[in-house]
C-alpha cells in the first residue's frame, strides 16, 4: 500500500513540473522552441509613454479656495505718494476752491496744519480715495471699501468748504 502511495505522489509531482514547464515554454514564446529562437536575432520592443493622455491622479476632485477667490474683485492697496494719503478723509478740511477755465484747484489742511493743492484725479485720504469732482463750495472724493464679506462697492465722501464767518 506504501508503494502505491509514493507513486501516487511521484505522479503529482511530475504533473507540477511539466505544468510549470509548459507555462515558461508559453511565456518564452508558445509553440516555438528555445532552441529555434537562438538563431534569430533579438527584437527589441521599445515602450513609450504618454501621460497627456491620462488624467493627474494627484489633482484635487474638489477646486480649491484661491481660483474661486481670482474671479473676485481684489481691493489693491495704493502706496501712498502725497503726504495727503498718510492722513483720513475725516481729519482734511477744504479751505478754498479755484476755478479756472482749464482746472478746479482746492486748498486742504491736514491736521498739522500744512496747505496742499488738489485737483480733479488727485489721490487723498487713507482709504485711497480720489478727487472725483471740484464745484463752487465742494470737493466729491470716491473710496473703495470692502465690506465684511469681502465685496468692493464705492463710498463718496464730500468735503464742505470752511469758512471762518459763520462755519460751514
Amino acid at each position: 500500500m506504501q508503494g502505491k502511495q509514493n507513486r501516487r505522489e511521484n505522479n503529482h509531482w511530475v504533473g507540477i513540473t511539466i505544468g510549470i514547464v509548459l507555462c515558461f515554454s508559453f511565456f518564452l514564446g508558445g509553440s516555438q522552441s528555445v532552441a529555434e529562437e537562438a538563431g534569430k536575432p533579438v527584437k527589441s520592443q521599445s515602450f513609450s509613454y504618454d501621460a497627456t493622455k491620462i488624467p493627474d491622479p494627484f489633482t484635487p476632485l474638489i477646486a480649491p479656495a484661491e481660483k474661486q477667490v481670482r474671479n473676485k474683485r481684489v481691493k489693491k492697496k495704493r502706496i501712498p505718494s502725497t503726504p495727503l494719503e498718510r492722513f483720513g478723509i475725516e481729519q482734511l478740511k477744504l479751505v478754498g476752491i479755484t476755478m479756472g477755465a482749464k482746472r478746479d484747484f482746492a486748498m486742504i489742511e491736514d491736521p498739522e496744519g500744512k496747505f496742499y493743492s488738489v485737483e480733479k484725479g488727485m489721490y487723498i485720504g487713507s482709504n485711497g480715495g480720489q478727487v472725483v469732482q471740484i464745484l463752487a463750495n465742494i470737493v466729491v472724493v470716491e473710496e473703495e471699501e470692502e465690506d465684511t464679506i469681502g465685496k468692493i462697492y464705492k463710498n463718496r465722501v464730500v468735503l464742505k468748504l470752511f469758512s471762518e464767518s459763520g462755519g460751514e
